[in-house]
């Protein structure tokens, strides 16, 4: 009982930052109106949230891990070469993640409408300018917070992720609409190019001071490669996400709580995951499917936290756009059918990879919150598209 307690606290102070979400989708509803000429735009932001997310899930997987065994030193300044290393490893993977997002979005784009030079600028730029940008705002915050969450005696595996996950998608919802506008109707190409090489030029400049480090090379071996497929996978989130065009225009509340319930439904599966790999670290797990068990009351914690929320999003989504009470229960009733059917399979997928990567001697920190994250995208969007094409 005090475990399912402390779990449910946790939780909802990790999760509640969720609410937030709700910002991100509202700000991206806002592109709605240019969705007819910018088609790609759908496209690209799963994407972005997936890609991005992933990212920071291994930056605060690892931390989270690192400050609980004590490599890392709970602070910003003179800290150890590994968590230095950590956040080099980072930028790379943003930079690799971005120009791979970047592409598969020309790609997919290309698979459906013709493809002009300008397309080919718009997409790329906007794509890698929002990856880059968000990331020098978000990676000192994911530090801060992790290393904050530990001093208070809080558990960074619980924290760290659901509330660096929900200011992300802020982040990057903020910078890719500052991104769609600056670069289609502020910026010639001349000067959006020469703010792209800017972002890249500082990103590789903090890259090159560490790229010969073991912890550097480590992390992008293991990750580099995860999350490039993954991406692949993200990849048919957005498309997927397309098809709703025409009910997002009807229902902008639609996009304005796909966010939300994407980011709530990887933070359940992460907060698992992370707690699971903690305790494989330090040995008071063993891996095996038994885990399930013996982690039965984090798991209920999460979920009931989490289903909470999923009902609590289809309500402000609606309320912000004025709907009426019918059309209300009906998009409450579409959230919560997104959560019942995501759960299960998220956390399967959370468990078997973590066992399976401890087993072969990986991090899981490199793979579980990423594997599950992108998946959970995926696995949340197509739930949502069943669920609105049966119930609106």
């Amino acid at each position: 009982k005090s475990r399912l307690a402390y779990t449910v606290k946790q939780s909802l102070i990790a999760f509640l930052p969720g609410l937030g979400e709700l910002i991100a989708g509202w700000m991206i509803s806002r592109t709605v109106p240019m969705l007819d000429i910018k088609p790609w735009i759908l496209i690209a932001y799963p994407m972005l949230l997936t890609s991005r997310g992933n990212v920071a899930g291994i930056l605060s997987g690892n931390l989270s891990t690192l400050l609980n065994i004590g490599i890392v030193k709970p602070s910003l300044r003179k800290n150890t070469h590994v968590f230095y290393a950590l956040i080099s490893g980072t930028i790379f993977l943003t930079i690799i993640t971005g120009l791979v997002g970047g592409l598969l979005t020309l790609l997919s784009f290309f698979m459906f409408y013709p493809l002009s030079i300008l397309d080919f600028y718009e997409i790329l730029g906007v794509y890698l300018s929002t990856a880059i940008f968000s990331s020098f705002l978000t990676i000192p915050v994911t530090a801060l917070v992790g290393i904050s969450s530990f001093r208070f005696g809080l558990d960074p595996d619980i924290v760290v992720y659901p509330i660096m996950s929900t200011l992300t998608d802020i982040v990057i919802s903020i910078s890719y609409f500052f991104m769609i506008n600056l670069i289609i109707g502020l910026l010639n190409v001349i000067e959006g190019l020469l703010m792209l090489s800017i972002f890249l030029l500082l990103s590789f400049l903090f890259v090159f001071r560490f790229f010969k480090s073991d912890v550097f090379i480590r992390l992008v071996k293991e990750s580099c490669l995860i999350v490039v497929i993954l991406i692949l996978v993200a990849s048919l989130s957005g498309n997927i996400l397309s098809t709703l065009r025409s009910e997002i225009i009807k229902n902008p509340a639609i996009l304005i709580v796909f966010p939300a319930l994407t980011c709530t439904a990887g933070d359940i599966g992460s907060v698992i995951g992370s707690m699971m790999t903690t305790k494989l670290v330090i040995g008071f797990l063993k891996p095996g499917f038994n885990i399930v068990i013996k982690m039965l009351p984090e798991i209920l914690g999460t979920e009931i936290v989490g289903a909470m929320l999923f009902m609590i999003y289809g309500l402000i989504g609606s309320v912000t756009e004025y709907m009426g009470v019918i059309e209300t229960l009906r998009n409450i009733l579409v959230t919560l059918s997104s959560n019942i059917i995501c759960f299960p399979i998220i956390l399967l997928i959370s468990l078997v990879t973590a066992i399976l990567t401890f087993r072969r001697g990986w991090n899981p920190d490199n793979f579980v919150i990423p594997i599950e994250a992108t998946l959970a995208d995926l696995i949340t969007t197509i739930s949502l598209v069943l669920a609105c094409m049966i119930l609106l």
